[in-house]
């Protein structure tokens, strides 16, 4: 809109000029003559003749554009024109300022009548040309400033004040051209925009009565509408309130399914892992005790199927917990070596007895100080490795491959290829080998046992550590499952900080000296009270014996202990509760606690050190773990 009202300014501005053309031109004509009448005699006939034809020549340019633009009324082309006539009136322009160099007259009156006429001539050149100041400049200012300089030039006092008394004849026109022009200009923009509101108005009105038809023809139809959609809203209203109604009920009762679900996972963890811990604990040290080869190597398959039916027991909780989104990720310094070695130790044995060729080779460029999850970085690379070693067969190969992918100042980006040389997967078998519960065929299962949720444990480890697992095989070849995981890398200048489950899964380096230390086990479950105890004998502690939290603090008030063993889920007194009475009091608060809890969900780690205790063993333990945290607070105690 305002590009349109400004072209009409300038064709208005343009139309404003050419309509006065013809007025202008023949005043030029007859001014010039007039000139000339009253120089003659003064000046050389034939300057002022050639002056003259000068100011004719001028003036029928102006003349012609006038009449050519005359017939063509629909001109568009505004500034064209306007520049057309902008250059006729310059060569007029400096016409009338020839006129004052050839007249340089000693006749003071008729110098006088000379400046008269030209202020007549500028007088009458503003209204005419007011549309164009430039135009309107190029025909009055070289005249103006001609004459200015010849009355200065004259010197003297009476035509340097006449000199002065020009100049500011000049600014004052300067400044009303100026005035003129804006308010010309404002004058003709209000008057566009009143236009184009009128046309715009005059539109809308149009509009406005057509949409109003149209509207009283809708009016009724909707009316009509209206009432039947307010009986479909009530009927709607009452459908949404019972549909919310519903998924209210339905939001309950799935909170209170997966409050079920976490409980009964926290408490069916606690309970297997409780009477697996005396399993595990009375089959490990049966095996220390003098056996013939028949009863050791009837304990030996015994041990390893209880340490297969807890792999499967974690197996399931790690699946649980993964499916209900409570599986947390680590974020420790660790060594990679450590991780490898532990990695080496576990299958190569396996491999060894089944007669398999199985090794490690690590790129040197590979970083060994990184920041992640050893325990769960360890827990997948067993899971494959283990599942390379169990899908080969005997003279087959087992390898992997750590290498560099990608490193900078703080992450580096780590594959780990485990490849085999056993049966291989086909196509079809592996669209299904990510899938919970599933095996590449039903005979594996039946051939190779297993419960087919390693591999997706696995993968939703990756995908937890920012990584992937990809799979390559061909029946028959092999496989070669990678794993790649982007790890941050340590500092420089820190130490090693070693996570809770490799602290724990150390092997002790040295056993106390005897009758030196008492500890008070406390604890519910005989079982596990016999199972504690002979492995604490075992490394010489005097040990103690309360069967709950009461109980214990009962013992702690007669008997001075330098550590406790304190299970988490006992009756009459728990030991959280427990813990907590302990460490109100002062002469108690720099005693080692350490919990023995079944619990191995998300948070109990926390909630155990939340209630005061120092550190944590997860059953079922085993006698390095156990001695080795013992041994570990211990230490600490007597420094203190």
């Amino acid at each position: 809109m305002l590009l349109d009202i400004d072209e009409n300014v300038i064709a208005e501005r343009t139309n404003l000029l050419y309509r006065n053309a013809l007025a202008s031109n023949l005043t030029v004509l007859i001014a010039s003559f007039i000139f000339s009448g009253i120089l003659y005699g003064s000046i050389p006939a034939w300057h002022l003749f050639g002056w003259l034809t000068y100011m004719c020549i001028g003036a029928a340019i102006r003349l012609s554009l006038f009449f050519w633009r005359q017939r063509d009324p629909g001109a568009t082309d505004a500034s064209g024109w306007a520049r057309r006539y902008f250059l006729a009136t310059a060569l007029l322009g400096v016409g009338w300022a020839l006129i004052f160099l050839i007249s340089r007259v000693d006749d003071v009156w008729l110098r006088m009548v000379v400046l008269l006429l030209v202020v007549s001539m500028v007088a009458l050149a503003v209204p005419v040309m007011i549309p164009y100041p430039r135009i309107l400049f190029s025909y009055i200012l070289p005249a103006l400033i001609v004459a200015l300089l010849v009355q200065i030039s004259r010197g003297g006092i009476k035509h340097m004040l006449l000199g002065l008394a020009f100049g500011v004849f000049i600014l004052l026109i300067f400044r009303a051209v100026g005035n003129f022009y804006r308010l010309m200009i404002d004058s003709l923009q209000t008057r566009f925009v009143n236009e184009t509101l009128a046309h715009d108005l005059d539109h809308q009105k149009a509009a406005a009565e057509a949409l109003n038809d149209r509207l009283q023809v809708e009016v009724q139809e909707r009316r009509q509408a209206q009432m039947e959609l307010e009986r479909h809203r009530q009927d709607l209203e009452r459908q949404v309130q019972e549909r919310t109604m519903e998924l209210t009920l339905a939001k309950e009762s799935a909170e209170m399914a997966n409050r079920a679900k976490s409980e009964f996972l926290a408490n069916m963890s606690h309970e297997i892992r409780t009477p697996m811990n005396g399993v595990l604990g009375m089959i490990s040290l049966a095996l220390m005790t003098d056996l013939d080869e028949r009863q050791h190597n009837y304990i030996s398959k015994a041990h390893k199927s209880a340490e297969r039916l807890l792999g499967l027991l974690n197996d399931i909780l790690d699946f649980s917990k993964i499916d209900a989104g409570k599986l947390e990720i680590e974020h420790v310094n660790f060594s990679l070596e450590e991780v490898i070695a532990h990695l080496d130790d576990l299958i190569r044995i396996k491999a060894e007895e089944n007669g398999i060729a199985f090794s490690i080779d690590v790129d040197p460029d590979v970083p060994q100080a990184l920041v992640g999850d050893p325990l769960r970085l360890g827990q997948v690379l067993i899971n494959l490795a283990s599942n390379a070693v169990k899908f080969s067969d005997q003279g087959d190969r087992v390898s992997v491959q750590v290498s560099l992918i990608e490193k900078t100042d703080v992450e580096a980006v780590v594959e780990f290829a485990i490849r085999d040389t056993g049966i291989g997967i086909s196509g079809e078998q592996l669209d299904r080998l990510f899938r919970a519960f599933s095996q590449a065929d039903g005979s594996t299962t039946r051939r190779y046992g297993g419960t087919g949720l390693g591999l997706i444990i696995s993968q939703e480890i990756a995908h937890l550590i920012g990584g992937r697992i990809e799979v390559e095989s061909e029946v028959g070849v092999g496989s070669t499952f990678r794993l790649t995981a982007p790890l941050e890398r340590q500092p420089a200048s820190l130490p090693l900080k070693e996570s809770d489950d490799q602290i724990h899964q150390k092997v002790p380096e040295h056993v106390v000296e005897p009758d030196t230390e008492r500890i008070l086990l406390v604890e519910d479950n005989e079982l596990n009270q016999e199972l504690a105890q002979e492995m604490l004998l075992t490394q010489g502690y005097q040990v103690d014996i309360a069967e709950n939290g009461a109980v214990a603090l009962e013992k702690l008030e007669r008997m001075n202990y330098d550590l406790v063993l304190m299970d988490c889920q006992m009756p009459v007194m728990d030991g959280y509760a427990a813990a907590r009475k302990l460490r109100e009091e002062k002469r108690f608060r720099r005693l080692p606690i350490i919990a023995l809890t079944g619990h191995a969900m998300k948070g109990d780690s926390q909630k155990c050190l939340a209630a005061g205790m120092d550190d944590y063993i997860t059953k079922p333990f085993s006698l390095d773990s156990l001695i080795n945290t013992v041994q570990k607070w211990l230490k600490t105690s007597r420094e203190s």
